[in-house]
């Protein structure tokens, strides 16, 4: 079985342009319960990613325990001003790792492994945004390609503590 990227890519991709502010930024990746924002030129093409441990550490630095990005996109919630002339080209990846919509999950996976990323961008052919593919998204393109089990997941009596543990394996 073949799954693509483009089967399990999220479509609905919140972006923003090199010029968005820092607190924007926060604000949508909060709003969208993502940590991972395109940036895109005025034609949708790829320019970097803002992610938001990037974002913490260029708003947060060194000077102070770095907030969650709730607090960050809260206004007046923040014990010092954030360093409002910040921008999404200040903070972003230029050159992330992307993926094709045509790349197999296997490949995506592996791209996402050896870059270290939380999320690929998808790209088409001309750099233009399509998508992203996160990790759950990956995962969720694994799952048919994984050989049933059929088994029981429980705590293991012996055990005060939790532990999983198959009841019994069938081999398909």
């Amino acid at each position: 079985m073949r799954i693509l990227v483009r089967h399990v890519m999220t479509r609905d991709v919140a972006s923003v342009s090199a010029s968005a502010g820092c607190g924007d930024i926060a604000r949508l990746m909060v709003d969208r319960e993502v940590t991972t924002i395109p940036v895109v030129d005025h034609d949708g093409r790829l320019e970097g990613l803002v992610t938001s441990s990037g974002l913490l550490e260029h708003v947060g630095g060194k000077r102070e325990p770095l907030h969650t990005l709730a607090v960050l996109a809260t206004p007046g919630r923040h014990p010092h001003p954030l360093p409002c002339e910040l921008r999404a080209v200040d903070v972003m990846c230029r050159e992330p790792a992307v993926t094709r919509r045509e790349a197999t999950v296997p490949e995506a996976i592996e791209t996402l492994v050896t870059s270290r990323a939380r999320a690929l961008p998808v790209v088409d052919d001309d750099g233009r945004l399509l998508g992203i593919i996160g990790r759950s998204d990956l995962l969720r393109g694994l799952v048919p390609m994984i050989r049933s089990v059929d088994g029981v997941v429980g705590l293991h009596p012996a055990h005060g503590r939790r532990h999983a543990r198959v009841e019994r394996l069938r081999a398909s």
